[in-house]
């Protein structure tokens, strides 16, 4: 049996595949866009956060992008 590695990720049809998920979850983007949109409305920009590892890492990029 061949041992899977964190590069099997990079590959173009595994990321193609994965992409392809959260265009399943309705109004995901919107989502997104409220969550940064409620952090921008803060008076101080945020310095940690906690990703729990629940999900794809999405929310998680996007607040440190």
């Amino acid at each position: 049996m061949e041992t899977v590695t964190a590069e099997v990720w990079k590959l173009g049809p595994v990321v193609e595949r994965a992409l392809s998920y959260r265009a399943a979850i309705p109004l995901a983007y919107e989502q997104i866009g409220m969550m940064l949109s409620l952090l921008d409305s803060r008076d101080e920009p945020v310095a940690r956060f906690l990703d729990l590892g629940c999900g794809d890492g999405i929310l998680g990029a996007a607040v440190l992008g």
